[in-house]
């Protein structure tokens, strides 16, 4: 491809997206595959069941090329999440079975009705949460992964085993079957296309599509194209798994390199990655994002920074497109080149909330210190928002994660329990964390019984291929044979916890200007009439966020208490709990449901975003706002947290200004910072954004650990992103 022929690759590419911004809701629906459970597929197990579903998904799925992209798959349906819907996949019979056995739904419908219902988590069940071993992929091919499953099958005489090795073999063919699909497509819409460029293309692309997946990929469009069709089917199995990418810069660098040494042009490399980056974008879930993280750039194993060519094109594309996605995320260290971090906080003054920053200094530690191996914690990935994962397909995170926990709301519960006050301040935090502890005892019991017995009713025996010592051990993912197993249990709400505790302890045990039993009848009355005693609470009294000494260590203090008794428990898969410090887009959902808190918000009104400041709160400055992040991340002991940081528009506006936010950055990881998202807010643009929709479309926001067009989100998290506070 010649500079002229990419720069109308671009253009092309331009108008494609400009359409799809305009019509882009019809791309976001993905429906569950309209199945009826019949006797054939009685008659087999339910592995098997599985396999075969994505088989026939595949081979009935119509295939679907846009104009212009080079790379191609498109999938318009799922596998119904089966904890949801047992009956999509199982007969009543079955049903009843496993449940006399395990009790498994009993316990998940307790669960929603009891727990989400009151507030105290969302209940948030993901069967995934994990990066695959594309390098797999692109080095064997899925007919060199069927060959390693039929030599393991070779003389096994364990029925169950034998059948779910059945169902891996019928998932390769899935894979292949998708490949050869689009290369036949490719090559009948070649014969009509009048443009001869666009004719050569798509016969190219049917060549590319007739190899892979099913072979080893030996171009860089070879690379692409192969875990894009591995992608599809990941996500067909499992819609809600948010699988990642990985590394990608690092895995595809390789056919990047032997096709220069060919003499391809870089113009030519770079659209096939630009296009298969837009694809993404195709791809979006009912949250209003894609769920397939991509991570670049980072250290080797030895230490040594691992930036190539690739990691500067992802950053290009965001500044290219300016698109809400891909979800990129840029591993960061002390010896990240400074042209490259520069670069990346220019690309955040556009405002798209893209890349995210992680920090290698406290990942890698942190990672070791839960088991990994050195070299595995130095290759990890960013999985979901925030989360941090092996990569390969040695790590399974989430396999039924018990949601977001509630601090905020096990802190109102502590209060309202109150009949005998306690003596002092000390005394009502040991009952509050009195509070936290036996509420996971009983919450994460409960889900480990769905964890123990989840493979029961919903196997994936395609994400399983691609998983370490599934072939090996003729098993699923969920049954932990993986070599790194953990349930993440995030909790939400920490900043409205600390100030809360420390408006008790000023205004009731310190200042003594009412008495707790006062103070819990004044948040049961939602403040109603109590305008002056909230007004003091919100402005006379510190605030987490401005680095100030005594909040600061408040929140650090319940943050390693919760991070402690999360960890204290094992998950049903015999690894371990882990805890962290977010709150997705759930700090909304669950400010629903809870009521007054001390710190002055009041009934329903959205909690704290991640790891930030509450809303409106961090009034101080920048530098003093990620110095009380930094510093009770640090102190708190290792996690992963989602933080979430406001700037307004002008604080890049010219190279010097962006420059000063580099160092910002810099300064933040150096504190021991584990991760931030930037957001880059116009208050005024996005109030007429809410007045004029049409007229601001392609306006994007960093929500969470995504970004999204603002017009397309739920108006109370419209609202709760405009009332996140901006430095003057």
């Amino acid at each position: 491809m010649s500079s002229g022929e990419m720069e109308d690759f671009m253009q092309n590419t331009n108008k494609a997206l400009n359409v799809f911004r305009e019509n882009r809701k019809e791309y976001y629906t993905r429906q569950p595959y309209p199945f009826k459970l019949s006797g054939e597929y009685l008659s087999c197990s339910l592995p098997v069941r599985m396999a075969k579903l994505l088989l026939e998904i595949t081979e009935k799925s119509q295939a679907r090329i846009l104009e212009n992209e080079l790379i191609v798959g498109w999938q318009s349906y799922m596998i119904y999440p089966l904890l949801s819907k047992p009956e999509y996949l199982l007969a009543e019979n079955e049903i009843t079975k496993i449940e006399s056995e395990t009790g498994i739904f009993t316990v998940w419908q307790g669960l929603y009705r009891e727990e989400r219902e009151e507030g105290l988590t969302t209940i948030d069940y993901e069967k995934g949460h994990i990066i695959v071993d594309y390098e797999k992929v692109l080095k064997q091919g899925f007919s060199g992964i069927k060959k390693e499953i039929e030599k393991r099958l070779e003389g096994e005489e364990d029925r169950e085993k034998s059948d779910y090795g059945k169902a891996l073999m019928i998932c390769c063919n899935a894979a292949i079957k998708l490949g050869e699909k689009y290369s036949a497509h490719a090559q009948e819409i070649s014969r009509t296309e009048k443009d001869e460029n666009r004719k050569r293309t798509l016969r190219q692309i049917s060549e590319v599509c007739g190899k892979v997946p099913r072979e080893p990929a030996a171009s860089f469009w070879e690379a692409l194209q192969s875990v894009w069709f591995t992608q599809l089917l990941l996500n067909v199995e499992n819609a809600v798994g948010a699988t990642s990418f990985g590394r990608m810069d690092q895995y595809l660098f390789p056919y990047y390199q032997a096709d220069r040494d060919k003499g391809v042009s870089e113009d030519h490399l770079k659209a096939l990655l630009f296009s298969f980056l837009t694809k993404i974008c195709y791809y979006l879930d009912f949250t209003f994002e894609s769920n397939m993280p991509i991570t670049i750039g980072g250290t080797d194993d030895t230490g040594k920074d691992a930036t190539n060519q690739l990691t500067w094109w992802f950053l290009e594309f965001i500044e290219q497109y300016k698109l809400p996605e891909p979800k990129i995320t840029l591993r960061v260290h002390r010896h990240t080149p400074e042209d490259l971090l520069h670069y990346a906080a220019r690309i955040l003054g556009l405002g798209t909330g893209s890349p995210q920053l992680v920090n290698d200094d406290y990942i890698i530690p942190m990672l070791k210190d839960l088991g990994l191996s050195h070299t595995d914690a130095s290759d990890y990935g960013m999985v979901g928002c925030t989360g941090p994962s092996a990569v390969k397909g040695r790590e399974l995170g989430w396999e039924s994660g018990g949601g977001f926990i509630n601090l905020a709301k096990i802190l109102e519960l502590t209060l309202h329990k109150i009949r005998v006050p306690p003596e002092n301040f000390s005394q009502l935090l040991a009952l509050y964390k009195e509070e936290i502890r036996g509420f996971l005892d009983s919450f994460i019991g409960k889900i480990n019984i769905i964890d123990r017995h989840l493979p029961m009713i919903y196997p994936t025996p395609f994400q399983s291929s691609l998983m370490e010592h599934c072939i090996e051990n003729l098993a699923d993912m969920g049954s932990g044979c993986v070599p790194y197993n953990f349930t993440h249990y995030p909790g939400a709400g920490i900043a409205n916890v600390a100030n809360s505790l420390l408006a008790v302890k000023k205004i009731v045990f310190e200042e003594k200007k009412i008495s707790l039993l006062e103070f819990i009848a004044i948040l049961k009355n939602n403040f109603k009439g109590q305008e002056k005693l909230r007004e003091y609470i919100l402005h006379r009294l510190p605030r987490f966020g401005n680095d100030e000494e005594e909040v600061d260590g408040l929140a650090a203090e319940i943050a390693a208490y919760y991070l402690g008794e999360v960890r204290r428990h094992r998950n049903g898969r015999n690894g371990f709990c882990r805890g962290g410090i977010a709150s997705y887009t759930h700090n909304v959902i669950l400010g629903e449901k809870t009521g007054a808190l001390p710190d002055g918000r009041k009934q329903g009104e959205p909690l704290s975003q991640g790891f930030a400041p509450s809303q409106g709160t961090d009034r101080t400055s920048p530098t003093a706002t990620i110095n009380s992040v930094a510093g009770v991340t640090r102190t708190a002991g290792p996690t992963n947290v989602a933080f979430t940081f406001t700037f307004p528009p002008y604080f890049f506006k010219n190279e010097e200004m962006a420059s000063k936010v580099s160092a910002l950055l810099k300064a933040y990881f150096a504190q021991g910072g584990m991760q931030i998202q930037v957001n880059v807010i116009d208050l005024e643009a996005l109030k007429a954004a809410i007045k004029e929709p049409d007229k601001h479309s392609s306006l994007v926001v960093r929500v969470c650990g995504y970004s999204a067009y603002f017009v397309d989100l739920p108006q109370k998290l419209q609202k709760e992103i405009i009332s996140r506070y901006e430095y003057d």
